[in-house]
């Protein structure tokens, strides 16, 4: 899992700009009134982005053909499984 994972991350430019950005959110939250806490709507567009830097890397995998499976609860996704093609 973790060699999918870097292969997907690794040469990632817009994975790395996302995370960034929310880095740089998370601190300077620290900074703004109130000082020393973090909101909780910082806490949400920095979810958002790591989202959309995940996607993005979710994207990256399809293209080069990865085989990846995503589970949450009862929800399964499998991205290029080849015994459910046709």
């Amino acid at each position: 899992m973790f060699k999918v994972l870097k292969d997907a991350i690794v040469g990632n430019v817009p994975f790395y700009i996302l995370m960034s950005v929310s880095v740089i959110l998370l601190v300077i939250s620290f900074f703004l009134p109130p000082t020393g806490e973090i909101n909780s709507s910082v806490m949400a567009g920095i979810g958002e982005l790591f989202a959309w830097g995940g996607l993005w890397a979710v994207i990256k995998a399809i293209d080069k053909g990865t085989k990846a499976t995503i589970q949450h609860g009862q929800t399964s996704i499998t991205v290029n499984d080849e015994e459910a093609q046709d």
